[in-house]
């Protein structure tokens, strides 16, 4: 690993540095700046030469920051072994210069990545293979190829944890293997998020429909351009990564950070890297981590100063905080919960061990983040996160000059079903329609229960026109649907929707609800039962 192999060639250098301020600070009996660098440099070396896999060295520093610590603290009658000092900088030079492999991360778990992505492209014409292939060479993309369903599910069952989506052609066997394909990658574990695009000659409103309803994220023409390809697949990374934990990680030592962050982007976590703790609250900012590993020993700032600051400041109280620290006594364990923080690990930092404590918290953080957006009733996304996730759809419209369609969605007649039915037929006629929405559209497609009786929807890369194509099949099925009255009687419901989008009705959200939401009203005068535009 190149972070190892750069630490290994430091380590002698930051010997001799540690060997010249023990020296100075021993002969001139007393330099303070000696001293703190001297304390400084053995704190290092114990937490990322163990890290690392240097655990000779690690433990000749351990020793080393142990008789130096006391003076460091103020103690002026502490006193200095100095043969102790000397043997453990003697046994640290002679260590043998390969890195154990004890905490080595493995190979497998750091796989080749393209600058961009990595994409399966399917289409029984090998002609397009040989030019999918191609055009990842060029474009710097990883392309694996498969000429029929079942190579491309064997393909995708082994390579799962690198390739970032699917793009398969529609016209794959009698026409109907390729949404099937689609359904059936998205039915293995783990893959059910998988971003899918379809590819085609037919530009039909009809295919694209389709190919919607089945849920892809992307529709693209054939022959397949390179730059298309490329959008394509930074599209899927960038969905990826919506789901993916991000972690910023704090220490002052950069190769330290460096490893760090390779074990974590190993795991399919984005990592953002400080050495500076000064600068953490503008890079909180920027990079809003879903977790922080903190170390603990820094210069200037420590560890603990930065996570009370956290703790006392509203945008980051409920941020998980792991503390990095290589003392292990019940003191210092203890003031890193005093602190603030909701764990601690430590140093020489063991993989494994990071990523189970690390994981525990995901695990959290997903169970919070679930209750905390969803709907009760229907499990729909709620109000808040329907915004941020539309949000980031119209950055990426933008950004590729891209629509953006909104669907406002209101059930029709709800009062009446409430008094004619009873308020539990109400709440399944709602748990009903937020099922069909959940279950239909495309990952990438945003939907969410509004509040009462209404819901939303936004589609990404698709007009109005197409948007309404797409509920309308959703409408004939919600109106196919029987209810069950609180009494036993069996009923039916429609609902009626408006439909505006960026660019065309508006460059903001709050823009295009407003046309969307006349539209809806339109429909409702209209008659309801219907979709307007």
């Amino acid at each position: 690993m190149e972070v190892r192999r750069s630490y290994q060639e430091k380590i002698p250098v930051e010997l001799e540095m540690l060997e010249r301020m023990l020296e100075r600070f021993r002969d001139e009996g007393g330099g303070s700046c000696a001293l703190e660098e001297a304390h400084k440099i053995a704190h290092t070396l114990h937490g990322t030469a163990g890290t690392l896999g240097f655990p000779e060295v690690s433990e000749s520093a351990a020793r080393i920051e142990m008789q130096l610590k006391p003076l460091v603290s103020g103690k002026a009658e502490s006193r200095v072994d100095w043969e102790e000092v000397f043997g453990a900088l003697e046994k640290a030079k002679s260590a043998p210069e390969r890195p154990s492999l004890l905490i080595e991360v493995p190979a497998h778990d750091l796989p080749e990545m393209s600058d961009i992505g990595t994409v399966l492209v399917v289409d029984e014409d090998r002609g397009v293979l040989a030019e999918a292939e191609a055009i990842g060479r060029e474009k710097l993309i990883n392309v694996f190829t498969a000429s029929n369903p079942l190579l491309a599910l064997e393909i995708l069952k082994e390579q799962r944890t690198r390739i970032d989506g699917a793009i398969i052609d529609t016209g794959l066997g009698d026409g109907g293997d390729a949404f099937d394909l689609a359904a059936g990658m998205r039915s293995l574990d783990e893959m059910s998020e998988l971003p899918v695009a379809f590819m085609s000659s037919d530009l039909s409103v009809t295919n694209r429909v389709a190919a919607a309803h089945a849920g892809a994220s992307q529709f693209l023409q054939k022959p397949l351009e390179g730059h298309e390809v490329v959008e394509a697949v930074r599209l899927f990374v960038a969905a990826k990564r919506v789901a993916n934990t991000s972690v910023l990680v704090v220490d002052d030592d950069p190769h330290f950070c460096d490893h760090t962050a390779a074990i974590l982007e190993a795991e399919g976590m984005e990592v953002t890297i400080l050495c500076d703790p000064g600068r953490v609250m503008d890079v909180l900012r920027s990079s809003n981590p879903d977790l922080l590993l903190l170390d603990v020993g820094m210069p200037g700032v420590s560890g603990h100063d930065v996570c009370r600051m956290l703790r006392g400041t509203a945008a980051w109280q409920d941020l998980p905080i792991l503390f990095l620290t290589a003392r292990s006594d019940a003191e210092s364990r203890l003031e890193c919960f005093r602190a603030g923080g909701d764990d601690y690990i430590e140093k020489p930092v063991i993989r494994e061990e990071l990523l189970a404590r690390i994981n525990v918290r995901k695990e959290r953080i997903r169970l919070y983040q679930a209750r905390a957006e969803r709907d009760a009733l229907t499990d729909l996304p709620n109000r808040r996160a329907f915004l941020d996730m539309f949000a980031i759809r119209a950055a990426e419209g933008e950004r590729y000059s891209r629509p953006v369609s909104l669907c406002v969605i209101d059930l029709d007649h709800f009062k009446s079903i409430n008094d004619r039915y009873g308020h539990l037929s109400g709440d399944r006629v709602l748990l009903g329609l937020g099922k069909l929405l959940s279950a239909r559209f495309r990952a990438v497609d945003a939907r969410a229960r509004w509040g009462g009786e209404e819901f939303v929807v936004a589609f990404y890369g698709e007009e109005a026109s197409t948007s309404r194509q797409i509920l309308k099949r959703v409408l004939e099925e919600f109106c196919r649907m029987e209810f069950e009255g609180d009494h036993g009687e069996t009923f039916g419901v429609t609902f009626s929707a408006g439909i505006a989008s960026i660019p065309a009705d508006g460059e903001s959200f709050e823009e295009i609800f407003r046309v969307a939401d006349s539209r809806l009203y339109q429909a409702k005068e209209n008659g309801r039962n219907r979709i307007e535009i």
